[in-house]
């Protein structure tokens, strides 16, 4: 799949696509299972979770 077919998909601009690949933006958590979905992987595929010190 293309970038411009995912950004399709997604309905966002190639821009925003290009923006998240290069960590310039990020997903909302319901825009991230809107791409597992249409790219067929889980969440934790897509996410880098981080968890701070205070847990």
């Amino acid at each position: 799949m293309t970038q411009t077919d995912f950004a399709k998909r997604m309905n966002i601009s190639n821009t925003m696509v290009s923006k998240i690949i290069n960590n310039e933006k990020i997903f909302s958590l319901v825009r991230c299972k809107q791409a597992a979905v249409i790219l067929d992987c889980k969440i934790d595929d897509l996410y880098e979770w981080i968890i701070g010190d205070e847990l």
